[in-house]
């Protein structure tokens, strides 16, 4: 029983007594004063008692008679007791029998407050057990009359703690009801006295849900439910008819076949309440769509192609941004298992319809860009997803180098970025969340198998000497550079991923890389993944052994200065060894998401790169390379869940006990995370992004060495290729092969390997190339056309195209060539 009914009650009383009569009496035919003892206290000098019997009050009244200064409250049970009680009642407070009633009490509650009657009919228990949300839903009507409808309302809406007082036709009466299956899995009529069933179509009823009321009546919920959402759907689709309803509906057509007059009707009420309820209504359509497809029912039309609308309406910018928003609506950007009318095969014409527009103005290029880098995202994310179950025969360290730089590396930089040049609000934000768990979930799927085959590999290659069989590791690249040399720059990127290097460093880099033979490998960090470990054997032994001859270049800032760069290299030694540190120091303090960070990044030390780069002398050497990668973290260790934790550092904890990680794997007494949940808030801070982990993106980040062209340029190329009768085998700078079936003339072997290093070039990269290495370059894009054709013509696609305003961009399908050719 609620406190507060006891409360409003005594007062009641309170106002009812007089003080001049040793007793009162109040016939509660209803039980409203039933177990209400604790109210005495109230009520003094007045003591409740229940009369059920005329001899208990005549006890009562014979012990009034000696002890005249007691008093007494009798509540009658029945009205039988007030003729048998006559002659007392003549002495009781003036003759008066005072009624007492549920409506008695709840008007007393408020000043002027007058209640229906209403009330009076439903159970007092009931009344008791939810007074308090009688009270609460009592003031959703702005009045202090409340009429006999507006009472069901608020019963109702006390029964299930549920607002029912602004129920107005069938859509709200679906919602509510709908809501309460939700939180109660059905109508519980246990504990309460009250038809609720009969409660609800009353409601209904009354308040314009007459056929939501018809629907309780017969108990066909969910066959009217699915009426309903089955007649939205087809409606949209312009499919709605009884022969259709029919074959969704099935066998349960039967019980609501009554309602086929109102199919239109049942549409309506479906739009108020996506309205009303959004989450419900998302939800509920789903639900309904694949109700209808699994029927078999074919849904599209001509009239619903969006591909063919942003085709006939190419020219219109405003058409394009709506024919891309609608076929993104219905395309499977979440991973769901269910049937979207639009595929990646779709998608790609649409991105080869955007190249048709007729003039390109800063909108369009940026809708352009967006969907670009979305099919892309899109591309590789399913591809990934196919060839997930292929995890277990990743046995090579260059399988795991190849699927990570042309495959994982970028799907987080990707997303990203479309988030951020999204400013149309294209995707919802929702969507976008629900595809950062999904490339999050294919990403730990890989780190684990990765960091798996690390470990298990880890020992016999630190212990072995670099050679085809392993990775280059932290500590073998000042073995791999020549120190003979004339100069050597070494420059390390401290925390830079391999996307950071793809999408931020590589550009103030390229030219000069172009003019050299250049080398892009990759390297895996030492474990732990941390500074001390990697960084410094980078460079340790070649410090130690050349001191002389060394200028040694790191600041505990998030860049280098001009004036540092420019005051050391005129010291003219001749190994240069400069060390960025602003992907690994602001990333630790990072908040936000990829695209935004590298943007800062690039803002803080773009002007000494560019002086640096623009120092370099033609006759040095060149070593780009980062100690370690760095994870995006997710989710963190709580620290009260280590057991035996003797000491907690900025970057790891140490514990007496072993310790049990879920996502963690064992190398000697070190327990490493591989995933995006495995990190712990270290030293106050809260990374957003951090290292020391076993992570894919911590492991394998970018080696890159570039050397001074020989006197004799195109030596180098001439060694990479072998001919034979039936055609051509192409040797490209990683040692992999490629037999085409025709032989192919010297620029063409220079464009496709040097397409191949780069990944992307444009007419102005290739015309540098060629220059270089034969002097002219010809009528490059004509030439490159005739070859592309050429590998087309024998199968092999390997090759895509796309226009940048005056120049071409040519890039290297590494998907296509991995099936066309390959010979280890």
């Amino acid at each position: 029983m609620e406190d507060s009914y006891k409360y409003y009650l005594s007062k009641f009383i309170e106002k009812k007594t007089t003080f001049s009569k040793p007793f009162m009496m109040f016939l509660d035919k209803n039980g409203v004063l039933d177990g209400c003892d604790e109210i005495n206290v109230y009520i003094y000098p007045y003591k409740l008692v229940s009369v059920e019997e005329n001899v208990i009050f005549r006890a009562y009244y014979e012990h009034i008679k000696h002890k005249c200064e007691d008093r007494y409250i009798f509540a009658l049970k029945n009205e039988g007791l007030l003729e048998k009680l006559q002659d007392f009642i003549k002495r009781a407070d003036g003759g008066r029998v005072n009624n007492i009633d549920i409506k008695d009490v709840l008007d007393n509650v408020e000043e002027d407050l007058l209640w229906h009657e209403r009330i009076n009919n439903y159970n007092v228990s009931d009344v008791r057990n939810i007074f308090n949300e009688l009270i609460h839903y009592r003031k959703k009507f702005k009045k202090k009359i409340i009429n006999m409808e507006e009472v069901d309302r608020i019963v109702l809406s006390a029964l299930f703690d549920m607002d029912a007082t602004l129920i107005d036709g069938d859509a709200d009466c679906y919602i509510f009801y709908k809501n309460v299956l939700e939180l109660h899995g059905k109508i519980n009529q246990k504990n309460c006295e009250t038809d609720i069933n009969e409660l609800l179509c009353k409601v209904f009823y009354d308040n314009g849900g007459e056929l939501m009321h018809s629907v309780i009546k017969q108990g066909i919920f969910n066959e009217f439910e699915k009426l309903m959402w089955t007649c939205y759907i087809l409606d949209f689709f312009n499919k709605l008819n009884s022969d259709n309803v029919k074959k969704a509906i099935g066998i349960e057509f039967l019980k609501v076949e009554a309602f086929e007059r109102y199919y239109k009707y049942l549409v309506t009420q479906v739009k108020i309440i996506e309205k009303k309820d959004k989450k419900l209504f998302v939800s509920m359509k789903d639900k309904a769509e694949k109700w209808i497809l699994d029927s078999g029912i074919n849904l599209y039309s001509v009239e619903q192609n969006h591909i063919q609308f942003i085709k006939e309406n190419i020219t219109s910018y405003i058409c394009v941004l709506d024919g891309i928003r609608n076929v993104l609506k219905d395309f499977n950007i979440e991973g769901l298992k269910k049937v979207y009318k639009y595929s990646l095969e779709n998608l790609q014409e649409v991105k080869e319809t955007l190249k048709d527009i007729p003039y390109a103005t800063e909108n369009t290029n940026k809708v352009k860009s967006f969907f670009n880098d979305f099919f892309e995202l899109m591309y590789l994310v399913e591809l990934i997803e196919k060839d997930s179950v292929k995890i277990t025969g990743l046995n090579l360290y260059t399988d795991w180098v190849d699927l990570y730089r042309d495959k994982l590396s970028n799907l987080q930089y990707l997303l990203s970025k479309i988030r951020f040049s999204d400013e149309w609000n294209i995707i919802e934000k929702g969507r976008y969340a629900a595809l950062d768990r999904r490339i999050s979930n294919i990403l730990n799927k890989f780190r684990k198998t990765f960091a798996e085959f690390y470990i298990k590999n880890y020992k016999s290659w630190t212990s072995s000497d670099y050679g085809p069989s392993r990775p280059i590791l932290s500590n073998d690249i000042e073995k791999i550079i020549d120190l003979n040399d004339d100069k050597i720059f070494i420059i390390i990127f401290d925390g830079m991923r391999y996307d950071a290097w793809v999408n931020v460093v590589y550009k103030y880099f390229k030219d000069i890389l172009l003019n050299r033979e250049t080398s892009i490998k990759s390297s895996f960090s030492l474990l732990p993944s941390i500074t001390a470990i990697s960084r410094e054997a980078i460079y340790k032994s070649i410090l130690d052994n050349n001191k002389e001859n060394v200028t040694f270049v790191t600041k505990s800032e998030s860049y280098l200065k001009q004036d540092d760069i420019e005051g050391n290299l005129l010291l003219d030694k001749k190994i240069n060894i400069f060390i960025y540190n602003m992907f690994d120091k602001d990333g630790h303090r990072a908040t936000e998401d990829l695209y935004m960070f590298y943007a800062k990044q690039e803002k803080v030390f773009e002007n000494s790169i560019k002086t640096l780069i623009n120092k370099i002398p033609d006759n040095a050497s060149i070593v780009i390379t980062s100690d370690h990668g760095m994870m995006r973290v997710d989710e963190y260790i709580n620290l009260k869940d280590v057991v035996g934790l003797t000491t907690v550092k900025p970057r790891f904890l140490e514990s007496e006990n072993y310790v049990e990680l879920e996502d963690g794997i064992v190398l000697d007494n070190y327990i490493l995370s591989y995933t995006n949940r495995g990190y712990y808030l270290g030293g106050g801070e809260r990374d957003f992004y951090s290292h020391g982990g076993c992570s894919i993106e911590e492991v394998i980040v970018p080696f890159i060495y570039a050397r001074p062209l020989s006197s004799s340029k195109f030596t180098s190329y001439t060694v990479t290729k072998t001919i034979d009768s039936t055609g051509e085998t192409i040797i490209f700078y990683d040692g992999k092969k490629l037999k085409l079936p025709f032989k192919i003339s010297d620029k063409e072997h220079v464009f496709l390997t040097n397409l191949y290093r780069f990944n992307t070039l444009n007419t102005k990269d290739i015309e540098k190339i060629f220059k270089n290495q034969f002097g002219n370059a010809g009528l490059i894009d004509g030439m490159l056309r005739r070859f592309i054709r050429k590998l087309q013509g024998a199968g092999i696609n390997i090759i895509d195209t796309t226009s940048a305003g005056e120049f071409i961009v040519y890039k290297i399908n590494t998907e296509n060539l991995f099936g066309g050719g390959w010979n280890e």
